[in-house]
């Protein structure tokens, strides 16, 4: 066995080393462990898609959940994938509110876009996800209740069926102020086994609604036309969104 004293010289090194190491500022000695700890700072914003809906509710939905406690936008873009998650190259997706474009305001909790898909391969689309998702977290309370919407009549009765509508009066039935996108949303005729799918979408207005408050919007003369030319032949609603 060495004598003790030997040991001196190289604990009188190591000192100089780490002495070394803070003179320089060196970030290669970390003995916090942070490296090994999960980083569970970014939320991850997960979408259920729905090609065909039950009886009730709208086809090509796609529902984006908000994990933080507070409203985002969001931009990312969509991809179809087919029955074994593979994307699918030759479609391409769009939204009708424009979750993926930052123009729809995410409350928590999450809430339901509607996709389109067009090209090459639509037919074997099986799930639509978004991808490189950025989130943005926007200066407006949370609302925990949906916005409604009811079309009005010229005598001003509410309407079951809004192709007739020459107005439409918006209600926030939340304890806060809210911004709201009214959008006109034009399906496709349904056909047995294949998505209905929104032909058209049109901004009529947005407005901002103060806590349980309601208001009427008059609809402009595109908007009633495009009501009246396509209520027939097709299924026509006014639809709320959530602005930024």
């Amino acid at each position: 066995m060495g004598h003790p004293c030997a040991v001196l010289p190289a604990l009188r090194w190591l000192v100089v080393v780490l002495c070394l190491l803070v003179a320089s500022g060196c970030d290669a000695l970390d003995l916090s462990g942070s490296e090994d700890e999960p980083d569970d700072a970014t939320p991850v914003f997960a979408t259920t898609f729905t090609r065909i809906a039950p009886q009730g509710y709208i086809d090509l939905s796609l529902e984006v959940s908000n994990p933080t406690d507070r409203p985002v936008t969001l931009t990312g873009r969509l991809v179809a994938r087919d029955a074994a998650g593979d994307e699918l190259p030759g479609v391409t997706v769009s939204s009708a509110y424009g979750i993926e474009r930052g123009q729809m305001l995410l409350m928590p909790g999450g809430d339901v876009d509607l996709v389109q898909l067009e090209g090459e391969g639509a037919d074997q689309v099986a799930d639509v996800t978004l991808e490189d998702v950025r989130q943005r977290p926007e200066d407006a309370a949370a609302a925990e209740e949906p916005i409604e919407v009811t079309g009005l009549g010229k005598d001003g009765r509410e309407l079951t069926y809004d192709g007739a509508a020459i107005a439409a009066r918006v209600d926030n039935p939340n304890s806060v102020a809210v911004r709201v996108r009214v959008v006109l949303l034009v399906l496709a005729a349904p056909k047995t086994g294949v998505p209905q799918q929104a032909v058209e979408v049109r901004d009529v207005t947005t407005i901002e609604l103060a806590p349980g408050a309601s208001k009427v919007v008059p609809l402009d003369a595109e908007t009633t036309r495009v009501l009246r030319s396509r209520a027939l032949t097709d299924f026509v609603s006014l639809r709320p969104v959530f602005a930024p």
